[in-house]
């Protein structure tokens, strides 16, 4: 069976447009995370997006992933801000305790953490993806060495 090649790739063509610019290529990710939003663990597919358009090692892919899954929470980190906003301005007033407004902060944090998290191990697993797709084994003998010339097994394996 024989490798696709990267021209091949449904991607290239944004891949092409964004290069390698790690806002364009987060940002895109953070337009499918929010695309995709209607599935649970939307971020996971827009760090995957960032993370294959990346392609060249784990750890930038990560970070794209991450980029985006916190480019995708922007819009709810602002309406927190709204709501706090209001929350403690309320508060000052005795009408809501500040507790309120702490709760809201730490679920706030929470989610923003869920989807930084989701980007970043989304982003790493697009780029392990782009690399078994696309890239030769770097392993040596493409056999893993544990199969014969025939892909039969040896005698002295076992």
């Amino acid at each position: 069976m024989t490798r696709p090649s990267a021209r091949d790739d449904p991607l290239q063509p944004v891949r092409d447009a964004v290069r390698t610019s790690m806002p364009a290529i987060a940002g895109f990710g953070a337009l499918v995370a929010f695309l995709t939003g209607f599935v649970p663990g939307s971020p996971l597919l827009g760090g995957a997006v960032a993370g294959w358009l990346v392609r060249e090692t784990r750890r930038r892919g990560a970070l794209a992933g991450a980029i985006a899954g916190v480019l995708f929470s922007l819009p709810s980190l602002v309406a927190l801000w709204a709501i706090l906003a209001v929350a403690f301005g309320i508060s000052f007033f005795a009408v809501i305790p500040a507790a309120f407004g702490f709760l809201l902060v730490l679920f706030g944090l929470a989610g923003v953490a869920y989807t930084l998290g989701l980007g970043a191990l989304g982003g790493y697993l697009g780029v392990v993806a782009y690399q078994r797709r696309y890239q030769p084994s770097s392993t040596g003998d493409a056999t893993g060495g544990a199969r014969s010339r025939d892909s039969q097994f040896d005698d002295t394996q076992f």
